[in-house]
């Protein structure tokens, strides 16, 4: 009778073993996010959405980031034209992660790119009179998004789209 009660007993501890086990090597994915995994504290690779399986202790889902697309105002800045009007712009950017293991090797330095298109925004007005600048709009646009390409890609970013209000 003990035996029988000893034997239950080392089951039922293996079976919470084995779940506490699978809940290691399990990871479920969202359709839209994408996890990045490390193996041996080094980037290994990225997830996409559905069920995975990891090794237990090896691997570990360090990070997600959503696919979807993703969406960073840039306040209103007030620049001063060529013949000496102040305009007030506010930039609107959609982008999305292109590169998931970049992405999570840096630190994404929005601040940096905010202050990086008021130098490009700064740079592209001084340059022009009001009147000029409103005949020149589309042109503006299309100087952003070629200045800020490089600058997100070196983040591991793909930008969609940049369209800049001003008045």
């Amino acid at each position: 009778m003990i035996l029988v009660i000893h034997n239950e007993i080392v089951l039922i501890i293996i079976g919470l073993s084995l779940l506490v086990l699978l809940s290691f090597t399990m990871r479920v994915v969202a359709k839209d996010e994408v996890m990045v995994v490390c193996r041996m504290r080094k980037v290994h690779r990225t997830l996409r959405g559905g069920l995975h399986f990891l090794i237990p202790f090896v691997d570990v889902g360090v990070a997600r980031y959503s696919i979807a697309e993703q969406l960073l105002d840039v306040p209103i800045l007030r620049v001063e034209t060529l013949d000496h009007e102040f305009v007030s712009f506010f930039i609107h950017i959609t982008y999305y992660i292109d590169d998931f293991i970049l992405f999570s090797k840096i630190d994404t330095d929005y601040e940096g790119v905010r202050a990086f298109l008021g130098q490009t925004l700064t740079k592209f007005v001084k340059e022009r009179t009001y009147h000029d600048l409103k005949s020149s709009h589309e042109e503006l646009n299309q100087a952003l998004y070629q200045d800020t390409t490089s600058r997100f890609l070196e983040m591991g970013l793909k930008l969609n789209q940049i369209y800049c209000y001003y008045e």
